[in-house]
């Protein structure tokens, strides 16, 4: 294992090596514009060769889908756990004499959500928001992760598993939780959470190691330097940052996902139109149950049976969406040449951009007869897997930070949209209330991917002028 003399070489978390030509002739993340240009030839340190083992996207198929796996498990049981106290919230208030309804009870739920991003009633809200704390970890960085092991013509399937985990979770949780409530008590709600979350964490030791390329040619480099005693042998990511502080570097990394939501138009749209979708999930589970236990006289268990059905409208959208996405973007590279870019993700998310309000006038207008709400679910799951997708591609090495911004946005929505969501279908109705929601969704969801299909290019241009990412 020998330094190499490449003083012009491209950061390698970049699109894959075997893909390199492709990618010098049109860069499609703000990245490719990033790497150094550097004044002196120091030696950088970069893979052995295109099939390199260390580098994660040429690890086995098996240990690439087994690290998918387990985070996409992490991710499972953060919301998982956010949700499933939802069936046992009037057992939490009796018990802690609370008003049935009231902003207490619904911050109960969604003030997990509140922790992704920033008496006995006291502990309970506050090792709930302790618990979102850690649980935010996979929703950050997740998206990351997929990045650095699969190949933008693999990453439709990866992502259909992550993007799905986060609203299964909220799903399947209160069927879980209204019978551990039923058949035991509320406390063993949380119990379970964390029994489940040990067994995952001791999978994770052995499958998920480091994914993110610089950092593994960071040891790499280290290792010759200690071995050589060349102290000029570097990586290309290492040497950019040789002349920034170690404190200016940690903050611009904090400030990062604020700059991306502040300056960059698409990913404000974007992590705007998920917040809606999100906000609009955690609403609606604070409420779902009630229907079914007040209005037609079900158990907690039974009433808990009928999330069952976003679940599937999840499933189907994932399963569906991540063949379509792969398959769109393969026929419109070709169509291009050769050349990607992001915008091959969203014709996709045009379909499920309108799936969502339909399916919630849907639901509202016809709660009386049981018609689920299957079908703004699907539109959920299908905007949520391509605007995650189309945010990975379209930010390279600093996908995390995107998702990052996207993810705190959405679980300010997914606190603050059940906060209001009682008195809001007190006042208005299920019909309208829904009406509200869907109008909400159609506004910010419909015309943007027809306009970030259009007009991203230059869009993503204005980002790079404004130096988004630093």
């Amino acid at each position: 294992m020998q330094a190499q003399d490449k003083p012009d070489l491209k950061l390698p978390s970049k699109e894959p090596l075997q893909d390199d030509a492709q990618s010098q002739s049109a860069p499609s993340t703000l990245h490719d514009l990033e790497a150094p240009a550097p004044k002196e030839k120091p030696d950088f340190v970069d893979w052995d060769s295109p099939e390199d083992p260390n580098n994660p996207r040429n690890w086995t198929f098996r240990h690439r889908w087994a690290a998918t796996a387990v985070v996409s498990l992490f991710t499972f049981m953060s919301p998982l756990a956010s949700s499933m106290v939802a069936p046992a919230l009037p057992q939490v208030s009796r018990e802690l004499n609370l008003e049935q309804g009231s902003v207490l009870e619904s911050m109960t739920l969604s003030v997990f959500v509140l922790a992704y991003a920033v008496g006995p009633l006291f502990f309970l809200l506050a090792f709930r928001f302790l618990a979102g704390l850690g649980g935010s970890a996979p929703l950050a960085i997740g998206g990351g992760t997929i990045a650095d092991l699969w190949s933008p013509e693999e990453r439709g399937m990866a992502m259909s598993l992550y993007s799905l985990a986060p609203l299964t979770g909220p799903a399947i949780g209160p069927v879980a939780g209204a019978w551990i409530a039923e058949k035991a008590s509320w406390r063993w709600v949380f119990y379970s959470t964390s029994i489940a979350d040990a067994v995952i964490q001791l999978i994770g030791l052995w499958y998920l190691k480091e994914t993110y390329a610089p950092t593994i040619l960071a040891a790499k480099a280290r290792a010759l330097r200690k071995s050589t005693g060349d102290e000029s042998i570097c990586t290309a990511h290492e040497f950019k940052r040789r002349s920034v502080p170690t404190w200016r570097f940690i903050a611009t990394a904090l400030l990062r996902s604020i700059k991306f939501l502040l300056f960059d138009p698409v990913m404000t749209v974007m992590a705007t139109y998920m917040a809606v979708m999100y906000g609009t999930m955690y609403l609606q589970l604070t409420t779902f149950a009630s229907i079914w236990t007040e209005r037609y006289g079900e158990s907690i268990g039974i009433a808990g049976l009928n999330y069952l059905f976003m679940g599937a409208g999840f499933t189907a959208g994932a399963q569906l969406g991540a063949r379509a996405l792969d398959r769109i973007y393969r026929h419109l590279k070709a169509r291009n040449g050769g050349v990607p870019t992001p915008e091959m993700r969203l014709p996709l998310l045009a379909i499920g951009s309108f799936m969502l309000p339909a399916g919630l006038l849907l639901y509202g207008w016809t709660a009386e007869y049981r018609i689920f709400w299957l079908v703004p679910d699907i539109g959920i799951i299908a905007s949520f897997l391509c605007i995650q997708t189309y945010i990975v591609d379209t930010y390279g090495l600093h996908a995390a930070s995107a998702v990052a911004a996207v993810s705190s946005f959405r679980s300010i929505a997914g606190f603050a949209f059940p906060l209001f969501s009682t008195k809001m279908f007190s006042a208005l109705g299920v019909g309208w209330g829904n009406s509200v929601l869907a109008l909400v969704a159609l506004v910010i969801g419909c015309p943007s991917p027809f306009l970030f299909y259009k007009y991203g290019p230059q869009l993503r241009a204005m980002a790079r002028s404004n130096r988004v990412p630093t």
